[in-house]
């Protein structure tokens, strides 16, 4: 995934021509300065997801699929608890505050948490028009379907109070759909030891969250091995070489690439209740281990 290479990457950096030293790519957010989600002992999360599927599979081949998700969980985690996952926070290139974590372990979770029912949950302003999501299990919610973003649409998420769960309505306007620009999304690009340009068509989300995943690294890849960068949604971004040396020694052959377009409201429907909504889009690529000997 040792030969050296060069990266394929595309010029169009929103809008900006891309350099070698990532100079096209500016005013990045560091890590800490996205909000993270509130502590509550009752936790709603609802995520209204389209998904574009690229990735290449060396049997399979190439696929090409769009869905529309819906995603919801309600829990009661007064009684849970955990450690925090352990990671590596890579710099910018510059050496200031970096965008990027590498996970070396994931958090340890103890103790139980109560899945919480709601009298009903339905999404209003889909494709489809109001979807009412049904029950798969204690507490979790599920939709799959046809993609259901309308640019430009507002969405709203409706929760029927019940004994457990307090009762919701959210509302968040639709965005634009992703689209990668680079790396190729066929599939042909490589890691090596270098930075990586990662382009898209630049949108008004609240964030844009680049995940790289190693798809067939040794068993012990549940302890880590991945990388995640959390930017704004202004086209273009470049992923560190030290992120991309943690990543190439996991020996994984191959990577899944998702950049993810992200808006998220949220509400507090009593004190001790959260609920948060996101709506994303999410376009999911595959780039190869450019180093080791194929």
């Amino acid at each position: 995934m040792l030969l050296l290479l060069v990266i394929g990457v595309s010029t169009a950096c929103g809008g900006k021509e891309p350099s070698p030293g990532g100079e096209a790519c500016e005013n990045h957010v560091p890590l800490a300065g996205f909000p993270a989600t509130p502590i509550r002992a009752r936790i709603g999360r609802l995520t209204i997801r389209d998904q574009k599927d690229r990735r290449v599979d060396p049997v399979m081949g190439a696929a090409s699929s769009e869905v529309g998700l819906i995603q919801g969980s309600f829990f009661d985690v007064s009684a849970q608890t955990s450690t925090a996952a352990v990671v590596l926070e890579f710099p910018e290139i510059d050496g200031t505050a970096g965008s990027c974590i590498g996970r070396v372990s994931r958090a340890t979770v103890g103790g139980t948490r109560r899945g919480l029912m709601l009298s009903g949950l339905s999404v209003e302003g889909t494709s489809l028009g109001t979807l009412e999501v049904p029950s798969t299990a204690l507490g979790v919610y599920v939709y799959t379907g046809d993609p259901l973003i309308v640019e430009q649409r507002l969405l709203r998420a409706v929760g029927q109070a019940s004994d457990d769960f307090p009762g919701f309505d959210v509302t968040v306007s639709a965005l634009e759909p992703m689209n990668v620009l680079a790396p190729d999304p066929r599939g042909d690009d490589e890691l090596g030891f270098a930075d990586l340009t990662v382009a898209w068509t630049a949108g008004t989300g609240d964030l844009v969250q680049i995940v790289i995943d190693p798809t067939d690294e040794p068993s012990t890849a549940e302890s880590g091995g991945q990388v995640t960068c959390l930017v704004p949604d202004d086209g273009c971004y470049v992923i560190p070489s030290s992120a991309i040396e943690f990543l190439l020694a996991s020996g994984a052959t191959r990577f899944d690439l998702s950049i993810e377009r992200q808006r998220i409201a949220g509400a507090f429907p009593a004190d001790d209740a959260y609920v948060g909504v996101e709506v994303t889009s999410e376009m999911m690529i595959t780039v190869k281990n450019g180093v080791l000997v194929q």
